[in-house]
């Protein structure tokens, strides 16, 4: 059957239209970052999508817990090549309010310094070139393929969320880079220190007296372990015992005790599981220049090295892990038997069996077990806790990236409290400046 030319110019305008996917490549926008900040950033897009007409709805392409593309368009859209996404004109994806981006796909794999990673093209010879495998961008969620592709042509790099500005992390990160300027977001993450279930157990039993509560065994005899909505009835960690178990010393009291250190000579010897970050990780950042002073400290303390990610090494008594992201942690933690400790951000409050310890006798939040009616933020609203950091962001040059991140910066101060976020009112009372190195102050 011989077809004719208006038959075939349709059929080749069809294919044509099914070969491209929409939104066009201009309005989407490409970032890397923080962790910490993925769910803040996601809740901030909401009402950046609706904005135009109300109507307008968000959809969320993932690749596991650190890989996300949020789409913006009249209706909710399909991926794959079959879905929606790819059949849908240019015209029916809508930008979030006051940028030129109808599309963020966000990969924070490797925290918060590929946000500078990914303005600097992952430069080869640096710590960037070596984050991914082959020195590799980021790759990112593609909704037309439901796969994750580096960057394609036209689409924009806006740079990324931060949890500590570039110049906090240590100088074997950020050598031979271009740091970009940072810009204060309005909003602050909270950070804590989070036990396995078996090491809090270990930590109460050790820290709980037999006649009421003392200065080395601070919690009261009328504590039971379950009350851990009772705050004097939580285990405590000083910041001096965190620098011990995080400095490169393997003859210091923590890596020649374990978890005795922690818990009492009777666990003399058994190991104690420290799940850190990797260098690149806005988390281990904030961790550093809380609990080490770095980069502020004029003799500064080193830092035990991170294992390739995904694995640990034994050094003494402690296994020392690498992790990728705060849900590795956390899965880390969640394991049965294991005398487990690390820093997450307060913005992870699921119903799991990791609880949080007090640090320096003040908590993070009201309860901790993880779970409902917690927040994670009063507790530095009235100024007993400090462990927490000022969100920045690296917009880079690209164009439409300052537009874009005014937006989110914009849209984050006017969230109704998430867990563990602090916007620009709560920082009105104290604050840090917006410097790391600064004291927490009213």
């Amino acid at each position: 059957m011989k077809l004719s030319p208006i038959v075939l110019a349709v059929a080749a305008l069809t294919i044509a239209h099914s070969s491209f996917a929409a939104p066009n490549a201009a309005r989407i926008a490409i970032s890397s970052g923080a962790s910490a900040a993925k769910g803040s950033l996601a809740a901030s897009l909401t009402p950046l999508c609706k904005a135009s007409n109300g109507n307008n709805v968000l959809t969320e392409f993932t690749s596991g817990g650190n890989i996300s593309t949020y789409v913006c368009a009249d209706t909710a859209v399909t991926g794959g090549p079959n879905g929606t996404y790819l059949s849908k004109p240019n015209a029916d994806f809508k930008t979030f309010a006051g940028t030129n981006f109808a599309e963020l796909r966000l990969n924070v794999t490797g925290g918060s310094f590929t946000a500078v990673c990914s303005l600097n093209g992952w430069t080869a010879g640096t710590a960037c070139g070596t984050l991914n495998a082959g020195g590799a961008s980021d790759a990112y969620r593609d909704p037309a393929t439901l796969s994750n592709m580096v960057p394609q042509a036209g689409q924009v790099i806006v740079g990324g969320l931060m949890d500590v500005a570039p110049d906090t992390f240590p100088a074997g990160v950020t050598a031979g880079l271009n740091l970009f300027s940072s810009e204060p977001v309005g909003v602050a993450q909270t950070f804590g220190v989070a036990v396995s279930n078996t090491l809090y157990t270990a930590m109460f039993n050790h820290q709980k007296s037999a006649g009421g509560a003392t200065i080395d065994k601070p919690i009261p005899s009328t504590c039971l372990e379950s009350d851990t909505s009772r705050l004097e009835c939580v285990p405590t960690v000083s910041k001096g015992q965190m620098a011990t178990i995080m400095a490169n010393n393997e003859f210091n009291d923590a890596y020649t005790r374990g978890v005795g250190f922690l818990a009492g000579a009777a666990l003399d010897g058994t190991v104690l599981e420290y799940n850190r970050r990797a260098d690149t990780s806005g988390t281990q950042a904030s961790a550093q220049a809380y609990f080490l002073g770095l980069p502020c400290a004029s003799t500064q303390l080193s830092i035990v090295d991170s294992p390739t990610v995904g694995s640990s090494n034994l050094i003494g008594a402690i296994r020392v892990y690498g992790h990728a992201g705060t849900s590795n942690v956390r899965t880390r933690l969640n394991t049965a038997g294991v005398y487990g400790i690390g820093i997450v951000s307060g913005e992870n409050n699921q119903a799991e069996t990791w609880k949080w310890v007090r640090v320096q006798g003040a908590a993070i939040g009201e309860n901790a077990q993880p779970g409902a009616g917690v927040t994670n933020r009063a507790s530095v609203i009235n100024g007993s806790y400090d462990f927490y950091f000022e969100t920045k962001v690296v917009p880079g040059t690209a164009a439409g990236a300052s537009a874009f991140w005014s937006a989110v910066t914009s849209s984050l101060n006017t969230l109704s409290a998430p867990v563990g976020l602090l916007n620009a009112a709560d920082l009105a009372g104290f604050n840090k400046g917006g410097n790391a190195c600064q004291y927490n102050a009213r």
